[in-house]
């Protein structure tokens, strides 16, 4: 008779596949790297990520709550400075129940307005 498979048979089996797959090694977004560096993103394939972060995360309330503050590729690098400000340092905005940003949408803001030299 078989022995059955456990639970700690398949820990061990993700241990392993951590091990050979680390995790360095699935693609990640070109936020996560330098612009302009060596992986061939630029400024603008970061800007256009940025965009769609404020325009999913930001737009949908601003068009109703404030409509002459919604963002577009256009204004964004004007408004990059308050943006830092209500975002990074006053922590304001998101308010309320609005979509929280992640991790990963946070570090691709903050890359994007480090590359405007403010």
């Amino acid at each position: 008779m078989k022995k059955p498979i456990t639970p700690l048979f398949f820990s061990g089996l993700l241990f392993m596949a951590t091990l050979i797959f680390p995790a360095s090694s699935l693609p990640v977004s070109p936020a996560l790297y330098p612009v302009g560096g060596t992986t061939g993103f630029s400024a603008n394939d970061l800007k256009a990520e940025a965009f769609a972060i404020l325009d999913a995360k930001c737009n949908t309330c601003h068009r109703r709550q404030n409509p002459f503050r919604v963002f577009t590729l256009k204004n964004m690098n004007r408004h990059g400075a308050r943006i830092y400000k209500q975002v990074f340092v006053l922590r304001r905005m998101p308010k309320g129940n609005a979509p929280r940003l992640t991790d990963l949408e946070y570090r691709t803001l903050k890359l994007w307005i480090d590359t405007l030299n403010l």
